[in-house]
């Protein structure tokens, strides 16, 4: 079992608490899945909420794209890897949809990889209470901002999501492609690189992955 702890400074702004424990209920009645962490339960320790949830014995993806890991062997086995982890990523928020709950908050960060290669997508709707934190490595503005009632990483949300302060599962869809040209990047974009076009060609001949385009030919 993993537990998760906020930051004192969420838990001291008047009515979080009782928020956050309200948007973890959802991820605790999510069923379980072999694709999403499971939530056991929150509980106040201290005054502090804390939640349990299911341990993954393995790194981030966001990790796996800055150490390199995600590269390592033949282009046949990275193309391989990556397609593996793109599935089940989305085997993992088609359950999620299919019984309501909007993530609200993919990213490379909240995708675990387990050391027997399963993929466990987690942290779901913790976004809209402004737990997640900035991806380390990226200058970009990672850390959470809130529109309304939501929140998000501004770099993964889609336009609907900014402009309209509107969530659905078409919004985790968006952030899922940013997630998947950052694999295929092999760093993290920036936020002046989402709406570049030249950016997004210029990754499909860029390192790492060159190779494994060749291997697809």
């Amino acid at each position: 079992v993993a537990v998760k702890s906020p930051k004192e400074r969420l838990v001291e702004e008047r009515g979080w608490v009782a928020t956050f424990e309200h948007e973890c209920e959802t991820w605790v009645n999510l069923p379980p899945h072999p694709n999403t962490v499971i939530c056991y339960c929150v509980r106040r320790l201290g005054d502090i909420p804390r939640v349990f949830v299911e341990y993954v014995d393995g790194p981030d993806l966001g990790n796996m794209i800055r150490d390199k890991s995600l590269y390592a062997g033949t282009p046949q086995e990275v193309l391989h890897r990556m397609l593996d982890i793109i599935i089940q990523v989305c085997m993992g928020l088609h359950h999620a949809h299919a019984n309501g709950v909007v993530h609200q908050d993919v990213k490379p960060k909240n995708i675990l990889v387990a050391r027997t290669g399963e993929v466990k997508v987690t942290d779901f709707g913790l976004a809209r209470v402004g737990v997640a934190e900035r991806d380390p490595g990226s200058s970009s503005p990672g850390k959470l901002i809130r529109w309304g009632p939501l929140g998000g990483t501004p770099v993964y949300s889609s336009p609907d999501y900014k402009r309209l302060n509107e969530v659905t599962a078409q919004s985790d869809v968006w952030s899922l492609a940013i997630a998947i040209i950052e694999m295929f990047a092999g760093e993290a974009i920036e936020g002046s690189q989402v709406n570049n076009r030249c950016y997004f060609i210029s990754v499909c001949m860029a390192y790492p992955i060159k190779g494994a385009f060749n291997a697809i030919i």
